[in-house]
């Protein structure tokens, strides 16, 4: 029996997946798909499936342990957007050829660049012919819905392909709607139990996954690929039938909405379409024939079947939640106006990209585009058919020649004189002081802004720097088009890669020193800041290959340690036992179970002329002679800064300098620099506080302070001890063989 609830997409989805109870999940956080692992981390953390989660340092590893876990014979799912699909974007290929099963929430979302966290559909359209079936959910309750089913769909042995079930980032995703749940035993009834024929752990059928394929056999393995795809198509439908049989909920390939007699029809997906309905049924008052076809199934995308629905009317349009660029109108137009062609059917169809990044799409939007098929349907007049809906139009005497309709009849996308802004920021950084400017959006009590501007002011008055971000709290909170809080050259291009975007800077700057082309007095510091999600993990590979090949630049990793932009997710950085939303402090598993990865370490490592610990603390002398050093180090540098965050560690704003003070003297953040190999403390407590002096005041800790949890803070101080004997120890060490 059905149980009526009210949840968010994300909720649902969630509560799906902890129905289907998979084997494996792997998962990396990115706004908006964040929450979907973080609900379901807490059924893990409190036992409620029995499913291994893999809190990966980046996407690309998302997709990479749901492979593995695929191949070695579990069912594996995993959950995320836009930017982090990219990054994924050579393993969905892998996936898909490997012929996998498994099974992906993709919560649409904006592609950078510029970088967007809302919505709109460029991410899956990046992926559209990757060998992935992709359904698309108009509301919460298909999203939820559609997960139920992917699995039955994307096993059957017919098929064997990942599959993706799509919704709209924030608008689906993080609205709340009522829904029906199905009863946790009957949806393991439906889903049933994955028994795959060939997988790794079976010890008596060893077999080899993921070879070279060459000219000889990949052709037909390609083959092979679209067969399954196209047999994927009746395997959805049968499915469909039986969850119908089921839930009384009815899907097929698409949803034709009062289009049987219609004479106009929109053809869209996702939330659009409720939007639409709302439209199609005002219109329908006004004595309008007009309708809609709702894209259920993308991939296989149902050519002959959309043709025959839409071959009785008289004028079409398709609305592309993402522009191709391809001067020749979205992958879904083209997709349609292709099939049609195909089979024989000849309607005037003409494409709206519309709601790119977020934008608004209201009914008044919708009803426009009905009232221009009206025109096309009367005057068999297409005019150019690529058009876009809702966009700031350029002044009038630069205005594109779209049509010459009469002025009564001229389209809605044709009226509007606004000037789009060019995405040009010199203007603004030019008239901008000091280094880091008042004004940024960060946090009060966050430690972050506190760690740039005093690494800033290390730079000398007469000098130039160009700064990079890796994606992340200061970037998102700094840097906010129009307006920049860094008064000097600044770029930012992705969240793992601030290391080798600098690299390329300061390599230009060599080159075009060389060459002569920059005055020979003027000198350029190159600083990156990343923090500890872009630097101690998905960033990880960029900044070492940035150290190593000797670049003459500063990483500045402002360490709060959890991936806090996305909502206080686990990261490499974060403490053992800390309580984060992927490492809840359940009935299980009591937070996160590793120790926290010694990054300095890591980099001393690297040998690397200049490394140093610090934070930000009493007249923030530590801080800034640390930094000047750093910046005016030939070669490559890094400053690890403890950079605490209110909202992920819980506490009160104004206590930010106090934890600082406390870190150092409980020696859970030691203060020292390694110069050329040689280890210097640089503040040793007069008297060692014990660590519970720092825990308590911190949210994050308070369960370890609960009766029966004493180990917990046991052997957090022994770790700490350890860590702390290490360094005076290597302080011994090394300055004695200096000596």
């Amino acid at each position: 029996m059905s149980i009526r609830e009210r949840l968010s997409g994300n909720e649902a989805s969630a509560t799906a997946m902890k129905q289907i109870n998979p084997d494996v999940v792997a998962a990396f956080p990115i706004t908006p798909s964040t929450e979907i692992p973080q609900y379901f981390s807490t059924f893990v953390a409190n036992g409620s499936v029995d499913t291994e989660f893999v809190a990966v340092e980046s996407e690309h590893s998302a997709m990479s342990a749901c492979i593995g876990a695929e191949a070695a014979g579990s069912r594996a799912m995993t959950a995320t957007s836009a930017n982090g699909l990219s990054l994924m974007w050579e393993m969905i290929y892998i996936a898909s050829s490997l012929r996998l099963p498994i099974v992906m929430s993709l919560v649409n979302r904006a592609v950078s660049g510029p970088l967007n966290i809302h919505n709109d559909h460029s991410d899956a359209m990046g992926v559209r012919d990757a060998g992935w079936i992709m359904l698309f959910s108009e509301s919460n309750q298909e999203a939820y819905d559609n997960l139920l089913m992917a699995h039955r769909i994307a096993e059957h042995k017919d098929v064997m392909l990942p599959l993706m079930v799509c919704q709209d980032g924030f608008i689906t995703s993080h609205s709340i709607e009522n829904i029906m749940l199905e009863e946790d035993a009957e949806v393991k009834k439906f889903v049933g139990s994955y028994h795959p024929e060939h997988y790794l752990l079976n010890k008596n059928e060893p077999i080899a996954v993921g070879p070279l394929d060459l000219q000889g056999y990949l052709f037909e393995h390609k083959a092979q690929q679209a067969d399954a795809m196209r047999n994927a198509k009746q395997v959805i439908l049968d499915v469909a039938k039986d969850f119908e049989a089921w839930t009384g909920r009815k899907y097929s390939l698409f949803e034709e909405y009062k289009l049987d007699d219609a004479e106009l029809a929109i053809i869209c997906m996702n939330s659009t379409a409720g939007t639409t309905k709302f439209v199609v049924d005002k219109l329908r008052e006004q004595g309008i024939k007009a309708g809609l076809l709702k894209i259920r199934v993308y991939r296989p995308f149902p050519a002959l079947e959309i043709s025959k629905a839409l071959s009785h009317v008289k004028a079409i349009a398709v609305l592309d939640k993402s522009d191709s660029l391809n001067a020749a109108g979205g992958a879904l137009f083209t997709d349609v106006t292709s099939a049609m062609y195909t089979h024989n059917v000849n309607v005037p169809t003409a494409n709206y990209v519309y709601g790119i990044g977020g934008r608004d799409t209201k009914a008044d939007d919708i009803e426009l585009v009905y009232k221009d098929l009206e025109y096309i349907a009367k005057t068999k007049d297409l005019g150019i058919p690529y058009r876009y809906l809702g966009l700031r139009r350029w002044p009038k005497k630069d205005r594109p020649q779209w049509v010459k309709w009469p002025k009564k009849d001229r389209p809605q996308w044709d009226k509007k004189e606004e000037f789009i802004m060019p995405y040009n920021m010199k203007e603004v950084v030019a008239t901008k002081k000091p280094h880091f400017t008042e004004g940024h959006r960060m946090c009060a009590g966050c430690g972050a802004p506190v760690v740039a501007r005093h690494i800033m002011r290390a730079l000398k008055n007469e000098d130039h720097a160009v700064v990079a971000t890796a994606t992340g709290c200061m970037e998102v909170s700094t840097f906010i088009y129009p307006y920049t809080s860094w008064d000097n050259s600044f770029i930012h291009t992705a969240f793992e890669c601030a290391g080798a975007t600098l690299s390329g800077v300061e390599a230009a700057y060599k080159s075009l020193k060389r060459q002569g082309k920059l005055p020979e007095d003027e000198h350029t510091k190159f600083i990156a800041f990343g923090g500890d999600g872009g630097t101690y993990d998905i960033g990880l590979q960029s900044l070492s290959g940035a150290m190593e090949r000797w670049h003459d630049l500063t990483y500045v990793c402002y360490d709060n340690g959890a991936y806090m932009n996305t909502g206080i997710q686990r990261s490499s950085a974060t403490p053992r036992f800390a309580d984060t939303t992927t490492t809840p402090a359940g009935k299980v598993i009591p937070g996160k179970m590793q120790n926290r990865k010694d990054l300095a370490m890591i980099m001393a490592n690297h040998h690397l002329p200049y490394v140093a610990q610090t934070l930000a603390m009493g007249d923030f002398k530590d801080l800034y002679e640390k930094a000047e050093k750093a910046i005016y180090t030939k070669g490559p540098t890094f400053l690890n800064v403890l950079a605490p965050c209110p909202r992920g560690w819980g506490y009160s704003t104004d206590e930010l300098m106090n934890i600082n003070k406390l870190a150092a003297q409980t020696c859970y953040w030691p203060l020292y620099e390694v110069v050329n190999g040689v280890y210097h403390i640089t503040y040793k407590p007069p008297k060692k506080l014990p660590i519970e002096e720092f825990l308590k005041t911190q949210k994050r800790f308070r369960h370890m302070f609960k009766e029966g949890n004493e180990w917990m803070i046991e052997e957090f101080q022994a770790e700490v001890d350890r860590r702390w004997q290490e360094l005076l120890d290597l302080e011994e060490m090394t300055n004695k063989t200096e000596e």
